[in-house]
């Protein structure tokens, strides 16, 4: 399967001024989470850095005492994805299972195999829920709150993410040294052309952005 857009799109000449607009959008703030409490915790799935991603999770359960838990991911199935052995979610799961309360709700969402399917196939999981912290990677985390924002609009979230590291990259993507390198400049590049392609199409709240992405794409053309 194609992807409708690259994960390694060529990034134009980016300005200090974009640059920052940039981070601001794609990676958005980590929530504060002392003494927050949330009732759920939703996990998107990821093919790379499940130590990173499984040492997120634990954290924000740590922090915020939920009763629910729901980690999405099925089996990467992109041309270009990186293959594992087992379904995302299943892989996450098997990082914490044994810091897990015993007495918390657990859902796995195994077929999922992208963002927009995270969110839809858990949304029977995530119905009632009041209070969300999320955990993806830091370069993805606006794509996947505005992701969530359109099919939960009325729910309070937290943020919590990791830095992701691919093979045959050096160093992990962080939002302070993502525009440094080639391939990192070209995976945050990707992600603001998912937010104008899928907001446009209507799969994510994309007039909480509206104005920020406009900013970018004067600010390269």
């Amino acid at each position: 399967m194609e992807r409708e857009i690259s994960k390694l799109p060529k990034a134009p000449f980016l300005s200090e001024k974009a640059i920052k607009n940039l981070s601001e959008l794609c990676f958005r703030s980590d929530s504060d989470l002392s003494g927050v409490s949330a009732d759920t915790v939703f996990v998107f799935g990821t093919a790379v850095s499940f130590d990173k991603c499984a040492e997120a999770i634990i954290n924000v359960i740590e922090n915020v005492k939920p009763q629910k838990l729901i980690i999405s991911g099925g089996m990467p199935s992109y041309t270009d994805s990186y293959k594992i052995a087992k379904p995302e979610a299943e892989v996450l799961y098997d990082h914490i299972v044994k810091f897990l309360p015993s007495n918390m709700e657990i859902h796995l969402d195994t077929l999922s195999n992208n963002c927009l399917e995270n969110v839809q196939n858990s949304l029977s999981f995530l119905q009632g829920a009041r209070h969300l912290a999320f955990v993806t990677k830091c370069f993805s985390a606006g794509r996947d709150y505005l992701t969530l924002k359109k099919f939960l609009p009325n729910v309070k979230y937290e943020q919590k993410t990791f830095d992701a590291l691919y093979p045959h990259v050096s160093s992990y993507i962080t939002r302070d040294n993502w525009y440094k390198n080639s391939d990192s400049m070209s995976r945050v590049w990707g992600e603001f052309l998912r937010i104008v392609h899928y907001g446009q199409r209507g799969d994510i709240a994309y007039k909480e952005v509206s104005s920020l992405v406009e900013k970018i794409m004067k600010e390269v053309e």
